[in-house]
């Protein structure tokens, strides 16, 4: 991971081109972008008061369109002379904020276009009768002035209802939720608009990167500056859900495990072999999927499963047979433009239990006039 490491920088664009100015950027004290895989992706920019004064500032903020509610900015950044787009947002609010011990700060906030579905509440149900989950999606996508290229085709058609007081996204959502799918906004240059994926998850997928640790703080390949890892992540509180799909109605069942049901002593007998698979719909009895401490997987077995009981033993029994894998852990990495949530990346020069390939759920990416880090909450790649 190679790279000429000059000095951080980032910039700020309108949807017009015009860049965010220094007449305002000498007061910005951080700029940071969260890109999260099952939320609205935010930018928020921080100001502070010192060196105008709160009405200065006030009144500087309010003579710049660009940070105008309802303008959209466009985050780039990176190092030297290359600036990579991070993420694009609909300026929503300004919020004041009086920290204890520091200046008044006033911040910039914006949101991904996810922000319009959620604002998006039909007055009374909607109906889609027969209609494939894909083309909810690009009805949703087009309703919302969002590309809808990349979403995938589903075969299967199914009766829907939004209910009233459900708002877009959290339908949208949901019918994901049922599909197993990964619902996510991706900012591409090329076209100047988000595009919105609606696909099975990728978490499998091979490491982009390779992040290094090294207790060395000057060390020349040092770009994984913390990791704080969960240990023991089957003993603490979570629950697992066991989910069963009926591909006739469309619909889910969901079975709750607690950690106790994980932990428990008792011997578990599942009948036949497992493996692991990547999660896709499920087609046949003698599959079962599961979502555990933000892990998506799907458990294959070599028999069919007579009933909900045997799927549920069988699940436990896979996770007690691979509890040092569920891992989970918050990194702070060197700052890299083209770091983004749903990627899986490898991380090095920790120790043999915690080295490995790593699924990022969250990253944040986080300038300040002199720094460009990324921070990251991570899950361990379950092998099989």
């Amino acid at each position: 991971m190679a790279r000429d490491l000059l000095a951080p920088r980032y910039r700020l664009t309108g949807n017009d081109g015009d860049v965010l100015g220094p007449e305002i950027t000498q007061f910005i004290t951080k700029v940071e972008y969260e890109d999260e895989s099952e939320m609205t992706d935010m930018l928020r920019i921080t100001l502070s008061e010192v060196g105008i004064g709160a009405r200065g500032l006030d009144r500087t903020i309010q003579e710049t369109k660009l940070l105008k509610e309802g303008n959209q900015l466009l985050l780039e950044g990176g190092y030297g002379d290359t600036l990579q787009p991070i993420g694009k947002v609909d300026i929503v609010k300004r919020r004041k904020r009086f920290p204890r011990g520091e200046y008044p700060t006033v911040e910039i906030i914006g949101y991904d276009p996810f922000h319009r579905l959620s604002a998006h509440v039909p007055r009374r149900g909607v109906s889609y009768k027969a209609f494939r989950d894909s083309q909810i999606a690009t009805i949703m996508a087009s309703r919302h002035n969002i590309d809808f290229s990349k979403v995938r085709r589903q075969a299967d058609k199914f009766d829907r209802v939004q209910k009233k007081g459900v708002n877009d996204f959290e339908f949208l959502k949901h019918v994901a939720d049922i599909r197993g799918l990964d619902l996510f906004l991706r900012y591409d240059k090329t076209i100047n608009n988000h595009r919105m994926y609606f696909e099975e998850p990728r978490d499998r997928q091979k490491q982009t990167f390779t992040f290094k640790y090294d207790i060395d703080p000057d060390a020349v390949d040092l770009t994984l500056f913390e990791f704080m890892p969960d240990v023991n992540t089957l003993e603490q509180p979570s629950d697992v859900e066991i989910i069963t799909f009926d591909k006739k109605q469309g619909t889910k069942k969901r079975v709750l495990l607690t950690a106790a049901d994980l932990n428990t002593q008792d011997d578990v007998k599942a009948k036949g072999k497992d493996k692991f698979k990547k999660a896709k719909p499920l087609k046949s009895g003698s599959a079962v999927r599961a979502k555990a401490f933000g892990q998506t997987f799907e458990v294959i077995a070599d028999k069919p499963f007579k009933n909900e009981k045997e799927a549920r033993d069988f699940v436990v029994q896979y996770l007690r047979k691979r509890k040092e894998s569920f891992i989970i852990g918050d990194a702070t990495l060197l700052g890299l433009e083209t770091l983004q949530s749903r990627q899986t990346h490898l991380f090095d020069g920790l120790d043999d239990q915690f080295n490995g390939k790593y699924y990022f759920t969250r990253v944040k990416h986080i300038f300040t006039p002199s720094d460009y880090q990324c921070t990251a909450n991570v899950r361990r790649v379950v092998e099989d």
